[in-house]
């Protein structure tokens, strides 16, 4: 599975302190799952941790540690969402020029 970066724009969300519940700060980026059947991509949001730095665009897919079972034994992804950069990052070459005849 694929997971597209575009931009490293970081979503700031605060949430006044009420009561005896502090001000509260939740830090997210903006993802989108590519599916290998060609369709759109679906957009998702991570949560980054309190002075984690953005993920830098480009493609990701999940890290291992990004999943967890739940009580009944099943897969599921936890809170804490990590990326992993592909190595297959980088776009295509510019194919050369054919020599000129002459």
């Amino acid at each position: 599975m694929k997971i597209q970066i575009i931009s490293d724009k970081v979503l700031v969300k605060s949430i006044p302190a009420r009561g005896e519940r502090a001000a509260m700060q939740f830090n997210e980026q903006v993802a989108a799952i590519i599916d290998n059947e060609g369709g759109f991509p679906k957009p998702f949001k991570i949560s980054l941790e309190a002075g984690e730095h953005p993920y830098r665009p480009g493609f990701y897919t999940f890290d291992p540690s990004s999943f967890v079972t739940d009580e009944y034994e099943r897969l599921k992804l936890g809170r804490a969402i990590k990326l992993v950069a592909l190595a297959d990052d980088k776009p295509a070459p510019i194919p050369a020029a054919a020599p000129a005849k002459g």
